[in-house]
């Protein structure tokens, strides 16, 4: 798991800096490039966004002179807004120190829902960068025979929230609209469990995160595409602030023994290009 985690961000990070060197040596020798590997970026892959080849001056009632250097014409779409939802798995395995009769309750907690709202400005047709949003939710509950010998729920509320910054990567395909789309960044992981043991409490920490997005947006009319996509989220917790029964207490772990909060969320969106 450690091999694919580590390909994942290496193959990312690959991509993106690829990209960019193509953009500083220039479209006509990047075009050949991605030909050679089946991604065609065109001169003009965006058609909506495109302006009209040609002026039609033969009627003399509409003959006009024309300054083409005022406006310069913008045959992409330069913006890209993203929501998507769907399913999501933490990697990390049941603690060996849980209790055997909590082992499916933890294991159950480590997969629930995500969601994710992006935006993006593109400078061009490849490169641009934007801000994401991204939730992770997931709750259970048992019975339990608490250590006074009462009976009882006790039950987990986990949330994990993301913010940060990205830089993106869009590729169009070879004879089709529809593109293949790459973001890459660091930003802010924060972790809330609103349990109950008897009484209610909460426990709460944050780190530092990074993230990888792969999507295929698939155009199914102008300016509007269908999002298949796969992301990937890493981050470990060693410090959290635990409040319980009106006291509040922190709690550290070693380096890397932590809370691991990796996942992969795999979602279905809409994409609004502009």
């Amino acid at each position: 798991m450690k091999t694919l985690i580590h390909s994942i961000h290496t193959y990312g990070l690959k991509v993106l800096f690829t990209s960019l060197f193509l953009f500083t040596i220039g479209f006509s020798n990047a075009s050949n490039i991605f030909d050679a590997v089946g991604i065609q970026i065109n001169e003009a892959p965006y058609p909506a966004f495109a302006a009209s080849d040609s002026i039609n001056t033969s009627n003399s009632a509409y003959k006009q002179e024309v300054d083409v250097t005022e406006k310069p014409v913008v045959d992409y779409p330069k913006y890209r807004i993203a929501a998507s939802v769907g399913y999501s798995y933490r990697i990390a395995r049941v603690n060996k120190d849980v209790d055997p009769q909590f082992h499916d309750y933890v294991r159950d907690l480590k997969s629930g829902m995500a969601y994710s709202f992006d935006g993006t400005y593109y400078f061009s047709r490849v490169l641009g960068a934007g801000f994401k949003y991204a939730k992770y939710q997931s709750s259970n509950s048992i019975h339990v025979r608490f250590d006074n010998g009462q009976r009882g729920v006790a039950s987990d509320n986990i949330s994990v929230d993301f913010y940060g910054p990205y830089l993106g990567i869009r590729l169009p395909i070879r004879n089709s609209e529809s593109t293949f789309v790459i973001n890459y960044g660091i930003g802010y992981l924060g972790y809330k469990d609103k349990f109950v043991l008897m009484t209610p409490g909460t426990y709460k920490g944050s780190t530092v995160s990074s993230f990888c997005d792969f999507s295929y947006d698939l155009m199914v009319m102008p300016q509007l595409a269908l999002g298949l996509q796969m992301s990937y989220y890493g981050g470990i917790i060693n410090r959290f602030e635990k409040t319980y029964q009106g006291t509040t207490t922190t709690e550290k772990f070693e380096t890397g023994k932590g809370e691991n909060l990796y996942r992969f969320d795999f979602s279905l969106g809409v994409r609004y290009s502009f």
